[in-house]
């Protein structure tokens, strides 16, 4: 008799959308909850990854899990499969299922699977505009002797897996009978917005992983896109994208200059789409200016700026505004506060009333707490941008007095998630000192990688209103993404790092005292 296996395909680096089967769903890792969605005593269960380094953390949850798994090739998924199956009898039974589709289930994949059975065929699969189904509901039924024998010719049936059998012609297109049209509606989780509509269905639908698949999809209608979008955007408000690298290579990690207008506008167009609405400028990023205010023209898009000026150049706002394609900007930011003193209080004051109509919010860009004291006596900073991060503990006092704190530097200019060929000699030994503790940290809280630590660090503080984050390239945006959906942390973790951290020197924590 014939064994049955049901193989949830994935990874961690989706094209789509990075670390979506780490996002939780009714506080279970989403590859965690299709999996127990999908398990049965009928068949075999398993997940199949890949063997690079980016699934190691999955690979090791799975494991934690005592769930079943296979690693093969990242791009070759036909060579996946085909190396689980090698020790399986040429009539077992595949069903292919990918780790982004969680409103299948066990009674799907019976119902699959009997049909498959019934119909003698190579393969099968749902008809799913016949059947009047969401998109996303879907799996795929073939037998080892099928996946064997028609082998992949190309890149394509290598990612798909399946398109050689399809090729032979000898298959079921199964249609299920529904008595409602739900063909229009999507049940998958490609982008972001998908991952908070099946968020919401299961969390405040108040479904459970027991809910069967035909109950889910009837649930579907009663999701508003507008519901979703205020959720994203609520979420996604706390990011500010820093245009600093739109320069050219600017912090430690960035060897490439991505000044180029094709790479500036897929970072912004991205941003743009995913509600990430606040960009961070100044006026000593020339370059910068004119190509956020090209891209805004170009597209016909709204975005809310925050720009920096040098006391003396405070009078060219208007020349800045032009070039970013303004009326008015979010906020108005002096780039350098060691400018201010008692002596000049009352110009800086008049200048700020000139160009008051040009924008909503006055602030400061800060390097040292230092500045903090001179700045309040202005009476007129309502944003603080600081250089905060888990290495640093400079700011808990502005951090508890202000309610506009935006962060900066949240990985120290990349140096706290760089390799030590890229540390300044002056701080290769306490840089690996601190690397050691963050590893530690990182094991010890589960998070996916240093990276994830330090930021949710950061997010953690209900204090912290922004946080602005720099990008090299379209893949950094696309992760960041997934670092802003994982769990904060919570007061008790926030203040064990702290003390794991302990003490940093000034020279560590300041780029400014940093030797090549």
């Amino acid at each position: 008799m014939s064994k049955k296996f049901v193989l949830i395909q994935v990874r961690t680096n989706s094209q789509r959308f990075f670390g979506k089967c780490l996002l939780k769903i009714k506080k279970q890792e989403s590859i965690i909850f299709l999996y127990n969605r999908l398990k049965s005593k009928e068949y075999e269960t398993y997940v199949l990854t890949s063997d690079n380094a980016q699934d190691n953390y999955l690979a090791e949850l799975l494991k934690k899990n005592k769930i079943k798994f296979f690693r093969g090739s990242l791009q070759n998924v036909s060579n996946r499969f085909l190396q689980f199956s090698k020790k399986l009898n040429q009539k077992d039974i595949l069903v292919r299922c990918t780790a982004d589709n969680l409103i299948l289930d066990k009674f799907f994949i019976k119902k699959l699977i009997y049909e498959f059975q019934k119909s003698k065929k190579d393969y099968l699969k749902i008809n799913r505009k016949k059947s009047r189904l969401p998109y996303g509901l879907a799996a795929e039924v073939f037998t080892v002797k099928s996946l064997k024998k028609y082998k992949a010719k190309n890149k394509f049936d290598e990612e798909h897996v399946t398109p050689p059998i399809k090729r032979g012609r000898n298959i079921k297109n199964l249609i299920i009978k529904s008595n409602n049209d739900l063909y229009k509606y999507r049940c998958t989780i490609d982008t972001v917005f998908d991952y908070f509509y099946i968020k919401y269905l299961f969390e405040e639908l108040k479904n459970s992983k027991k809910t069967k698949w035909f109950d889910l999809c009837k649930d579907l209608k009663k999701i508003k896109k507008e519901t979703i979008e205020k959720k994203v955007k609520k979420v996604f408000s706390k990011l500010i994208i820093g245009t600093a690298q739109f320069m050219g290579d600017y912090g430690i990690n960035n060897k490439n200059i991505i000044n180029k207008e094709e790479n500036i506008k897929k970072i912004l167009d991205f941003a743009y789409k995913n509600n990430i609405n606040f960009l961070d400028t100044a006026q000593a990023y020339y370059p910068a200016e004119k190509k956020i205010g090209k891209f805004i023209k170009r597209n016909r898009v709204k975005f809310k700026i925050i720009s920096k000026f040098n006391l003396s150049n405070i009078h060219n706002l208007r020349s800045s505004l032009k070039k970013l394609n303004q009326k008015k900007i979010f906020g108005m930011l002096i780039h350098d506060p060691s400018e201010v003193h008692e002596n000049n209080l009352e110009i800086i004051k008049k200048q700020f009333i000139n160009n008051k109509p040009n924008f909503n919010f006055f602030g400061a860009s800060m390097n040292s707490p230092n500045e903090y004291k001179i700045l309040k006596k202005l009476k007129l900073c309502k944003i603080f941008q600081i250089p905060y991060n888990l290495i640093d503990n400079r700011w808990e006092n502005i951090l508890n007095k202000e309610s506009m704190i935006h962060v900066r530097s949240v990985f120290l200019q990349g140096l706290l998630i760089s390799n030590q060929n890229n540390c300044p000699k002056n701080l290769l030994d306490e840089f690996n000192v601190i690397k050691k503790k963050l590893n530690f940290l990182v094991k010890k809280f589960s998070r996916y990688d240093t990276k994830d630590l330090l930021f949710n660090f950061v997010k953690s503080n209900k204090k912290v209103d922004k946080i602005i984050i720099g990008f090299d390239n379209l893949q950094q945006i696309e992760q960041i993404l997934f670092y802003m959906l994982r769990e904060d942390f919570n007061y008790k973790e926030i203040n064990f790092m702290k003390r794991k951290i302990g003490n940093v020197s000034l020279n560590f924590k300041c780029p400014t005292n940093w030797k090549n």
